[in-house]
């Protein structure tokens, strides 16, 4: 499995909660994570469109971003039922 790979079902599983860099980092021992991620912004999940938000961790005591992924589901038009 590619770090790019790793990296994009971390952030599927943990969908739409914050992962600290630590794990891609430390657990991982993923030393170019913020590049795999940026890679990953272009991806689609399913078909659908992802977003993929930082900032920094303000969970641990250091300088380092937390990452968040959300599916970006298409806005459907509704047709009329009747």
């Amino acid at each position: 499995m590619s770090d790019r790979s790793k990296i994009r079902e971390i952030l599927i599983r943990n969908q739409d909660t914050w992962v600290c860099s630590s794990v891609f980092l430390r657990e991982h021992f993923i030393k170019d994570y913020a590049q795999r991620i940026s890679e990953i912004r272009t991806e689609k999940v399913n078909g659908f469109s992802i977003d993929i938000q930082g900032k920094t961790c303000d969970i641990h005591n250091h300088k380092q971003h937390m990452y968040k992924l959300s599916i970006i589901a298409p806005n459907y038009e509704r047709t009329t039922l009747f």
